[in-house]
């Protein structure tokens, strides 16, 4: 999945805490959305974002 907004064109993969939860919010908004926004799915976003980003911080160059 691509990130919106560039946050991980950062170099490195090091993202503080507050870097880290707006990227997840962000990916889970776009998958809320991508849904229809229907409801009672928000943990399930929450953590499959928190999958993504944590994913994708491994896999990016150092």
């Amino acid at each position: 999945m691509n990130i919106k907004y560039g946050l991980l064109d950062k170099p490195g993969n090091i993202v503080d805490s507050d870097e880290f939860q707006e990227m997840v919010a962000i990916n889970a908004y776009y998958k809320a959305e991508k849904r229809g926004l229907e409801p009672n799915h928000e943990i399930d976003d929450w953590i499959e974002a928190e999958q993504d980003i944590t994913n994708q911080l491994l896999s990016k160059p150092k």
